[in-house]
């Protein structure tokens, strides 16, 4: 059996793009999404793929869909796999993604609810990252169509603190910082980087605190333990010894030596 794996956007550069999978053909299947983001009783008429057909048939503009892969297999859970490596392939590359499922979820229904929001886990717009923790978790909900518990979720999968707490131990930031493993991928290095910079523009005080200082220690030690079998091994030890360089220099001058004021008193 075939399944066909297929973009839907409005321009070959769009950034917002939608990744489906299909046993039907293309035109069947950009026909049901574009009736089903005219219903109004639909159950999807309030996704944001949904109301962003609707703004395209607004302004007279079609959407384009197109065959990215093709999966000839008698397994629906293989096929559903290929479907999320394609949605985390986009979603690395920044692309504003529609979908509200990690993938999979048309196809090969899973048996317990764990697995479920694993394999259908929401994907938040760039919107949503950036005002996680900074905003009520059902403000964010309601503008990307899902439930508050689906986007707390989500921010506690990123470490983010929610937005109502008061008072943020500094012991509790030091451990919302990422761990980077000797066989960590590049995309995960590249996710660790951007927690590491959303939680500094956050908390302003956190490079005066010596929890950040001996963080930032242990990541320049495991630059050295990224494992030789790694194959982005040289791309990720370039970017780490680059970040490391400019942290340890932001603590340098958070933390002076006191050498200086040492030698002044040895001389008087």
């Amino acid at each position: 059996m075939k399944y066909t794996i297929y973009t839907l956007s409005e321009s070959l550069d769009s950034d917002h793009i939608y990744i489906g999978i299909t046993r039907n053909s293309l035109s069947e299947r950009l026909s049901y999404h574009v009736k089903d983001a005219r219903s109004k009783s639909s159950k999807s008429s309030k996704s944001p793929k949904a109301r962003w057909l609707r703004g395209l048939l607004i302004r007279g503009a079609r959407a384009v869909i197109r065959k990215l892969d093709v999966i000839d297999t008698d397994d629906p859970s293989e096929a559903g796999h290929r479907e999320q490596l394609w949605i985390d392939h986009f979603t690395r590359h920044n692309y504003d993604m529609l979908n509200v499922r990690r993938g999979g979820g048309g196809i090969g229904r899973s048996r317990s609810n764990k697995t479920r929001y694993d394999r259908q886990m929401y994907i938040p717009s760039r919107w949503a990252i950036d005002n996680m923790g900074v905003i009520y978790d059902y403000k964010i909900a309601e503008r990307e169509g899902v439930s508050s518990i689906t986007v707390s979720k989500y921010r506690k999968y990123l470490n983010i603190p929610a937005s109502h707490r008061k008072h943020v131990s500094d012991r509790m930031i030091a451990k919302s910082l990422p761990v980077i493993d000797k066989h960590a991928s590049l995309s995960e290095v590249e996710s660790a980087i951007g927690i590491i910079d959303r939680t500094k523009a956050r908390y302003s005080h956190l490079v005066g605190l010596r929890y950040y200082q001996g963080w930032v220690r242990s990541l320049k030690d495991s630059v050295v333990c990224i494992a030789d079998d790694n194959p982005d091994r040289d791309v990720i030890v370039n970017m780490l010894s680059d970040l490391t360089e400019k942290l340890t220099k932001e603590c340098d001058e958070s933390f002076p030596s006191t050498e200086t004021s040492d030698d002044q008193a040895a001389v008087k």
